[in-house]
């Protein structure tokens, strides 16, 4: 009970400091299925020889006037050698991911290269605190047609001052000459991991764009600073059910967010630890209601979710939703033993 307390006071700190979403940045339900775009920390930071997690998320995708959010994230991150003392340990991980959004389709590429170094506090490693570092590069594409369709070029509507200074800065009949743009970034994380017979919590920090570092055409755009806040928990109520909140603050330039989510496990095949999941959860700013279902078969873990706005964007024409697919999966590498042959004599 009190670590459920300890999570809750975690979330509603967050929610006291992002009370609302004004930008959209990169983020998903599933955090589970986007550890490497959360805190570089959770780099290695399991059981086992490797994982692989990958989600695709649409948002806002169904409306008549503007276009809404793809985006789609791959990686694989793996627990590399031992650290400095026997209960310490190296992390490391790349994930891909692609963020896709508005009428002209600005679109942001991502490559990430991480390490991590985790310091267990005791010689059990239930309790190890992690510090992460991340490399990403970034590309900015984009596609203004030349009529201005959409957002008018002279008289953008968009609340960004620097789409509204970038629409106004150019001829519409050289919007086509934009080349892309990128830039390098480096992320740093701390969490803190708690583990024991019957729950799994952890939290972290993570803070990107401390350099300056612009991604934009002509100078125009900025890496803000970005700071995420992120807590999870998996409690294991008794043998067959079990309670896993998670919670994500994010704070970019003069975007903040906060969501939170609270999934229902049930195990049904004991023996083989797969389960079935479902519950409730929901996202500040564009307030949405989120719904999850998912489960973890064959040590396949994954998910569902779909968002439905109930203010803001619910009110645009078309369904405003959002759709998301995630899976992960952790593997071990065993290894065959190679006895040495025996020779038995033919005499015996």
């Amino acid at each position: 009970m009190r670590k459920i307390l300890a999570v809750g006071l975690i979330c509603f700190t967050m929610a006291w400091f992002g009370n609302e979403l004004r930008g959209q940045g990169v983020h998903f339900s599933y955090l589970e299925f986007a550890p490497q775009s959360i805190n570089p920390a959770y780099l290695g930071g399991f059981l086992g020889s490797y994982r692989g997690t990958g989600i695709y998320r649409s948002q806002y995708n169904n409306g008549t006037e503007v276009k809404g959010y793809t985006t789609f994230e791959l990686g694989i991150d793996v627990p590399i050698i031992r650290g400095f003392r026997k209960q310490d340990w190296i992390g490391g991980g790349i994930s891909f991911n692609v963020d896709q959004r508005g009428t002209f389709a600005f679109k942001d590429t991502y490559s990430r290269l991480g390490l991590s170094y985790h310091f267990s506090l005791d010689k059990k490693q239930t309790s190890v605190l992690t510090l992460g570092l991340q490399i990403v590069n970034l590309s900015r594409t984009i596609d203004v047609p030349k009529d201005g369709t959409g957002f008018s070029i002279q008289n953008p509507t968009s609340p960004d001052p620097d789409i509204k200074k970038f629409f106004t800065s150019f001829d519409p009949d050289n919007m086509d000459r934009l080349n892309p743009k990128s830039g390098r970034d480096w992320v740093g994380g701390l969490a803190y991991t708690r583990t024991n017979k019957t729950s799994v919590l952890r939290t972290g920090i993570a803070f990107s764009g401390i350099f300056p570092v612009s991604v934009g055409f002509k100078g125009l755009f900025q890496l803000p600073f970005k700071i995420i806040g992120h807590a999870a928990m998996v409690n294991q109520i008794n043998k067959t059910m079990s309670i896993e909140p998670a919670a994500i603050f994010q704070k970019a330039g003069y975007g903040t967010e906060f969501m939170f989510n609270t999934k229902v496990g049930y195990k049904y095949n004991k023996e083989k630890n797969d389960k079935v999941k479902a519950g409730l959860g929901f996202r500040t700013g564009t307030f949405s209601a989120i719904f999850f279902m998912g489960g973890e078969i064959k040590g396949i873990n994954f998910g569902l979710s779909y968002d439905l706005p109930i203010s803001g964007y619910a009110a645009a024409p078309g369904t405003q939703n959002g759709f998301e697919f995630g899976a992960s999966y952790i593997g071990v590498l065993k290894k065959t033993p190679k006895p040495k042959p025996i020779i038995i004599c033919p005499r015996l």
